[in-house]
């Protein structure tokens, strides 16, 4: 059967497509199944578009997911990764291998295990950030039988729980561990709530001392190193708050990486990377403003990544990676009887690096072209004037790029005028195209379009 599959992303997508049979919005999280729980595998998408494309549950050219249970653990294989979860280590992840590395060692030595501190802190800053307490509970951790609730080539699923019991609450933890086949990451869902005065972290322990780390921003990316921070002896470090991804790396070498769409708290302390998945602070310590609590359920979705094939974040392949795992395109039956016959494809934006020699401009910097992923950020109609269209541009890259903008008659009129600026308070007035396709040179990480 045939499906109009619908990429929300303004680059290319191959793989993960949900299938949606009642046509309603999907959910833009990184759940790769639909009510009916079908996930299929979908090639090359065009960007801000849609592609008819034939329905297939894998591609010959894709390695089939594998589940092995040996004894109490579960081994999930895709030829890409190899991970390891274990009941009688509280159904944490016990080994990771990358199956492309040089290294036949796992890249952590123990992955997604819970900790839990009393937080005096208030909802803008932990405890320790506040010399209010911030003290280990002690837990007696009861891991519960397992569920596979999907073994197929396309994807496989166990679901683990955690009995989990202080002097204070006793509550369940419910890990979905989830492979897709043809991704380097490895997914994580976990269901659970925070007990008031309760701040929940995942913590994930590497063989090295991590020595610095890359992060996702608001609109950018930036790079740190660990620092000890706070009051809290056996809990000092730095949180920053992180969009998309954090890269661990060990002097200089990428070890692993995280994607994410709703954990912005992220440190690290030596070898381990600390994310707080769950918290609930009702106290005012330090009288910063508001108080509250909340103990309602969550799903909180992250996956760690396996280093190979991983570039740099000024490429941009770390956020169109998750992105795209917590955004995937979504994919809608065709009913074989219909007699409408739309574009077999459609883009209404494609932006890509293009050489400095085929752009006019008076600027006098020469920008080259870059390796580099370009993202359109943001595209509408103006808010005053509905005849104008504004496209925001990110450049990744900390140096000019040469850049080609085709976009969809739609947008404009028949022969538009085309300005870009650094931003719509800062225009320029340079006039870098006057078709539906043009180039110019992107000095800075945004610029922004008007076409007209």
């Amino acid at each position: 059967s045939m499906g109009l599959v619908f990429n929300p992303h303004s680059f290319p997508v191959s793989g993960v497509a949900v299938v949606h049979t009642n046509g309603q919005v999907p959910p833009s999280y990184p759940v790769p199944q639909t009510i009916d729980g079908q996930t299929v595998y979908v090639d090359t998408i065009p960007p801000l578009g849609y592609k008819f494309e034939k329905i297939t549950a894998l591609p010959s050219n894709v390695t089939p997911v594998k589940l092995i249970q040996s004894g109490d653990s579960f081994i999930f294989d895709n030829g890409l990764l190899r991970a390891t979860i274990t009941k009688s280590a509280n159904w944490t992840i016990t080994s990771l291998l990358d199956l492309k590395g040089s290294s036949s060692n796992s890249i952590i030595t123990l992955g997604n295990q819970l900790e839990f501190r009393y937080d005096g802190g208030n909802i803008y800053r932990f405890g320790f950030e506040e010399q209010c307490s911030f003290s280990l509970i002690s837990v007696i951790n009861i891991p519960l039988p397992p569920l596979v609730i999907e073994n197929t080539p396309m994807k496989v699923t166990v679901r683990a729980t955690l009995y989990v019991q202080s002097s204070s609450f006793a509550q369940n933890y419910t890990m979905e561990y989830t492979l897709v086949a043809g991704e380097p990451f490895f997914r994580i869902k976990l269901n659970g709530y925070a007990s008031p005065y309760t701040a929940v972290f995942t913590t994930f322990k590497f063989p090295t001392t991590i020595t610095r780390y890359v992060h996702g921003t608001p609109y950018h990316w930036d790079y740190k190193y660990p620092f000890p921070y706070g009051n809290q002896d056996d809990f000092q470090m730095t949180f920053d708050a992180v969009h998309d991804y954090f890269i661990p790396e060990t002097d200089g070498n990428v070890i692993s990486a995280f994607y994410h769409s709703a954990t912005p708290a992220w440190a690290v302390k030596q070898n381990t990377v600390y994310a707080a998945v769950l918290r609930n602070s009702p106290g005012s310590c330090a009288s910063k403003g508001a108080s509250g609590s909340d103990s309602n359920t969550y799903n909180i979705h992250y996956a760690i990544r396996v280093p190979t094939g991983l570039d740099t974040a000024s490429t941009g392949q770390p956020l169109r990676e998750s992105r795209t795992y917590h955004t995937p395109p979504i994919i809608i039956p065709v009913d074989p009887t219909t007699t409408s016959t739309p574009p077999t494809q459609f883009s209404l934006a494609t932006i890509t690096p293009t050489p400095l020699s085929t752009i006019t401009t008076t600027h006098s910097s020469s920008p080259s072209l870059a390796s580099s992923l370009l993202f359109i950020t943001s595209l509408k109609r103006g808010t005053k004037d509905s005849h104008k269209t504004f496209i925001r541009v990110y450049n990744p890259q900390n140096v000019p790029v040469g850049v080609s903008l085709v976009f969809d008659a739609a947008l404009a009129p028949a022969k538009p005028v085309v300005t870009v600026a650094t931003a719509v308070e800062e225009d320029t007035g340079m006039v870098v195209g006057q078709s539906n396709s043009v180039n110019y040179v992107s000095h800075l990480a945004l610029s922004t379009l008007l076409i007209q």
